[in-house]
């Protein structure tokens, strides 16, 4: 029961308020909470074979180049903080028994309140916004605190997983917080803190701590939560508390949303948070694609191929077959594509062949996840149908924007006996697609 979280208590007594409550501090001042860049150039289509699905697909798209879109892409800063009396509990982070809304756990929290408490007399969703309302009332003219005491150097850091298997949230969540906390100069040991059976880590984690952060040898270590700290070091993404401050201290975004009700500003709905997600990036993903840069910088990775088809080691993922898959890769071969598996690649061939691609094309899987190192004249091709474009695309999106690239989706048909009939995600999952170039 130490590992569980009650998601029954109100909001303010589950939610950390980082400006108003002890336990967090900064260990740097900041210099950004968040900042606008130029954002990826990211285009979907519809190809569907059947005209109806095209229609759903097509209005999805119109739906998100005009409402939901920014002008600019967000960057959200990531910095080194000290907690006091915290806890690991499952793939989330608690200060003195609240819990803390950082990045993408935050939003897992968020998500999770609403979830618990959807069949009560309230409604969730109006706690959360009457929630942020009221830290961002208390807050105007407060701030999170600066660390007073010595530099902590030695102190332990602790970064919460949401598991240590799948490749997208390890790399996307864990792995760039350790990119934004190692370069500060922190010497003490490593943990990674995760919910999941230690026999479903996957070696990819390890792998790509060695390659990367080669200084730490021996001092990383993979420890299931729950854990304790007096103190430790961690790092705190911004998104969440953008919605705890009030738009006079830490500004507004509203300027880059398209100006009409799916966005609705600074107050925290879900439905805001999600397009905002989707229009931004942390700077933990901008530190982890110059650390795997710099990494591959001077090595020869000549071998590798500029324009290939990923496929898929479904030794070690879950199967998910595109149909068409062969005869699309015997087209792609005319135009000198290679055919790769990432899993088979080091981690330092998987940035590398990224870093250097003119054209990646694979249908929709966690392998997209490497688009976070592609360079700018790279095109990302993906093959996904109406659910990837629904349930996943702004996951994505984000690395498209952290990296500068130029992300095309095709949105084709399901790959089952009946393509007209839409599948349930919390039923079916991530249904396959069917490549739109086969009957």
């Amino acid at each position: 029961m130490r590992n569980q979280i009650s998601f029954t208590q109100p909001s303010q007594d589950l939610f950390l308020n980082p400006a108003q409550e002890v336990g967090m501090s900064l260990l740097r001042p900041a210099d950004f909470v968040w900042r606008p860049v130029e954002p990826a150039l990211i285009q979907g289509f519809a190809v569907s074979a059947h005209a109806e699905i095209n229609h759903k697909i097509q209005a999805y798209l119109t739906v998100m180049d005009r409402h939901k879109a920014f002008s600019k892409a967000i960057e959200f800063n990531t910095v080194p903080v000290l907690l006091q009396q915290a806890s690991f509990r499952k793939s989330f982070s608690l200060v003195n028994g609240k819990c803390l809304l950082s990045g993408a756990s935050g939003i897992r929290l968020l998500n999770r309140y609403c979830w618990e408490n959807e069949d009560d007399d309230f409604d969730p969703e109006d706690q959360l916004v009457a929630y942020f309302q009221q830290c961002q009332s208390l807050n105007t003219t407060a701030s999170i605190p600066l660390w007073q005491g010595g530099h902590p150097a030695s102190i332990a850091i602790a970064i919460e997983c949401r598991n240590t298997f799948n490749y997208y949230h390890f790399i996307t969540e864990s792995l760039s917080q350790l990119a934004a906390l190692v370069d500060a100069g922190f010497q003490g040991d490593v943990f990674f803190h995760f919910p999941n059976n230690p026999d479903k880590t996957r070696p990819f984690v390890m792998d790509f701590v060695a390659a990367l952060f080669p200084e730490l040898d021996g001092r990383v270590f993979l420890e299931r939560s729950p854990k304790d700290y007096d103190l430790v070091i961690t790092a705190f993404d911004f998104f969440c508390a953008y919605f705890q401050f009030p738009p006079d201290v830490v500004g507004s975004v509203t300027e880059f949303a398209p100006s009409d009700a799916m966005f609705r500003g600074h107050d925290a709905y879900r439905g805001s948070q999600a397009i905002l997600s989707m229009n931004s990036f942390h700077s933990g993903l901008t530190a982890l694609r110059k650390r795997a840069l710099q990494a591959i910088d001077g090595k020869d990775f000549s071998y590798l191929p500029k324009r290939f088809f990923v496929g898929r080691d479904d030794r070690k993922s879950r199967k998910r077959d595109m149909s068409g898959g062969e005869k699309l890769y015997e087209m792609l071969q005319l135009f000198g594509f290679d055919y790769v598996v990432f899993e088979s690649l080091t981690p330092l061939e998987q940035i590398a062949i990224m870093a250097n691609a003119d054209m990646m094309v694979s249908y929709h899987g966690a392998g997209f996840t490497n688009m976070l190192f592609a360079g700018p004249q790279a095109y990302v091709l993906e093959l996904g149908t109406l659910q990837t474009a629904v349930f996943r695309w702004g996951d994505f999106r984000s690395l498209a924007h952290a990296s500068g690239c130029r992300y095309v989706s095709f949105f084709a048909d399901f790959n089952k006996p009946d393509p007209l009939t839409s599948p349930s995600f919390d039923l079916d999952g991530i249904v396959p697609v069917a490549c739109p170039m086969v009957g």
